[in-house]
């Protein structure tokens, strides 16, 4: 299998951050890094000349390759991305382009240890290289990026070189950056090279470093984060850190998320994520068609957290019954109106992964018959019937189950290519409204959706979105307007106003609040919902429901509703 095609079947990768900044672990000299632990020299402002003092006590004794990819073989992991540099410019790698590496220090290549790991493994290989920062350079990256973009931090070494005057990015990416990158090139030959930061790497620039790996190994794929000035080269797309994936794309994807809050370690970080949520997320990431990095951060010594090592014992064992749910599929393309289960595609299969405990659901977009239904790993028996409602003309599908079906999946086969209807609507007393599934009516620009599926860039109360939706079941059903949070701020904030109308009546205004529930709070991007009263529903068949701003608060970022929920009562 070529490595384009394989890329849009991956699932499941693991992102290691592993270097100098393992060794301080978030604190330097008793003082704890309130930031990510990878970018503890910038935010303490540590001078190159005791950073590699440090550097030299780097000795990731303990480290073993063949159990760090069998471990990740075993929890489903496809391809790895290791960091060979990161932004303070330390190599983990050979190279003759720096004697600041840890092979200068300790004799040691653990990169070509992990490339041996993976090929036993049968593990891709991706590496990550920070192309344009480097703390460790007069000449790297970000001398005139704004600090905001990094959380308050200096993305450029500006406490060793103040001067800026002579600042000259050419001349390190030539005597440095490039060169490293045709050694990992020529060297470890990985299947994925992972750019990052590329803020202030210009179209040519980008086009260099694209073209350089491809010359060396066409089919290596290179990421979106090659440059911030041009999509053209890099061959996936990917996102913010941490943010969730909530609108399926053509495409694939790439979602990266911590399994804390730090990527590199941190040894005072203790809010961690439960193995739980890890697979949820890889579920909803599959049924949007993103494959899901979840990134490692070892200790100094080279050995993984208890709770690292916990996760990954749980993902293995889920994936061991399930993983043919999330690894070579593709998203369902359809309106689905539930949080309960995620659905995803192979050939003629379906599998219904579900979110939440449940005793029994109904399917409302599958227009095709069942031929077969079963529960991965028999772990009960399930039942389903098919009807079909006059009132509304939707097939129903209701599933009956025996047990427990939190992170359970069963699997649908049909004989044939399977239908789906394109309509919202309702299921299991619910109706979610999305932006993509809906009109955007601008009166100034086209509205632009972001990857958590918000609207980004609404500043005007004339804008608006619609919805056309099918009601089965007249009733009362409160109304819960989610919204994002677009800013570097672990605080989430409101202060917008909003109505919903619904064939054709107004309901009353409501500021946008967050009403006690931050829910898939990331690093940067939070999400909170507002509760917007109740509305009767007394028609059966086709609704509309228009969501419009009333007000829109200037010192706050733009209104950005990512879905609204309806509920029966």
């Amino acid at each position: 299998m070529n490595l384009q095609k394989w890329w849009t079947v991956a699932g499941l990768g693991m992102m290691v951050h592993f270097g100098v900044y393992a060794v301080l672990g978030g604190e330097y000299k008793g003082k704890l890094c309130v930031n990510v632990s990878e970018w503890i020299q910038s935010e303490f402002r540590i001078p190159n000349c005791e950073y590699i003092e440090i550097a030299k006590t780097f000795n990731p004794d303990k480290f073993d390759a063949d159990e760090w990819i069998k471990r990740a073989k075993d929890a489903g992991v496809d391809y790895i991305v290791f960091t060979t540099k990161h932004h303070d410019g330390f190599a983990n790698f050979k190279t003759d382009a720096s004697d600041f590496s840890l092979w200068n220090f300790q004799g040691r290549d653990i990169v070509a240890e992990l490339r041996d790991a993976c090929e036993k493994y049968g593990v891709h290989l991706g590496l990550y290289y920070s192309h344009s920062l480097d703390w460790h350079e007069k000449n790297g990256g970000g001398a005139h990026l704004d600090p905001a973009i990094s959380l308050g931090m200096s993305p450029y070494n500006d406490w060793d070189y103040p001067d800026k005057s002579d600042w000259n990015i050419e001349e390190y990416i030539h005597r440095k950056s490039l060169p490293q990158v045709v050694e990992i090139m020529t060297n470890y030959a990985p299947d994925l090279i992972w750019f990052d930061f590329g803020c202030d790497i210009t179209p040519s620039q980008a086009k260099l470093f694209y073209e350089t790996v491809k010359r060396i190994k066409p089919e290596c794929m290179v990421s979106g984060r090659i440059s911030s000035e041009t999509d053209e080269y890099g061959d996936f797309r990917g996102f913010d850190d941490n943010a969730i994936v909530g609108n399926p794309t053509k495409d694939k994807t790439e979602t990266i998320i911590t399994l804390n809050e730090s990527w590199g370690y941190k040894k005072h970080d203790d809010k961690w994520k439960n193995p739980e949520f890890v697979i949820e997320t890889l579920i909803k990431c599959a049924s949007v068609n993103s494959n899901l990095s979840i990134n490692v951060g070892p200790k100094p010594d080279g050995t993984w957290t208890d709770e690292t090592v916990e996760i990954f014992k749980a993902l293995a064992e889920w994936n061991k019954i399930n993983g043919e749910a999330v690894h070579n599929v593709v998203p369902v393309f359809a309106p689905i109106s539930s949080e309960d289960y995620s659905l995803t595609r192979k050939d003629n299969d379906l599998y219904l992964c579900f979110l939440k405990s449940v005793k029994e659901i109904e399917l409302v977009h599958i227009l095709s018959k069942v031929k077969k239904i079963e529960v991965l790993g028999n772990k009960y028996e399930v039942k389903l019937s098919e009807e079909f409602e006059e009132t509304t003309g939707v097939e129903v599908k209701k599933i009956t189950c025996a047990g427990d079906t939190y992170l359970t999946v069963i699997k649908l086969s049909f004989d044939e290519d399977i239908k789906f209807s394109q309509e919202i609507i309702e299921q299991n007393n619910a109706i979610v409204l999305k932006p993509y599934e809906g009109k955007i009516i601008s009166k100034n620009q086209e509205r632009r959706i972001n990857s958590q599926g918000a609207v980004l860039e609404w500043n005007n109360t004339e804008d608006y979105i619609t919805w056309d939706f099918i009601v089965r079941e007249s009733g009362e059903y409160k109304i819960e307007v989610r919204t994002l949070c677009l800013e570097f701020s672990k605080e989430w904030r409101g202060g917008h106003k909003a109505h919903i109308n619904v064939n054709g009546k107004d309901y009353p205004i409501y500021e946008i609040v967050n009403d006690g529930n931050i829910i898939e709070a990331g690093e940067v991007w939070q999400q909170a919902k507002t509760n917007f009263g109740t509305v009767i529903l007394d028609k059966v068949g086709k609704n509309t429901l228009t969501l419009k701003a009333d007000y829109i608060k200037p010192d706050i970022y733009s209104f950005s509703p990512i879905k609204i929920v309806l509920e029966k009562i």
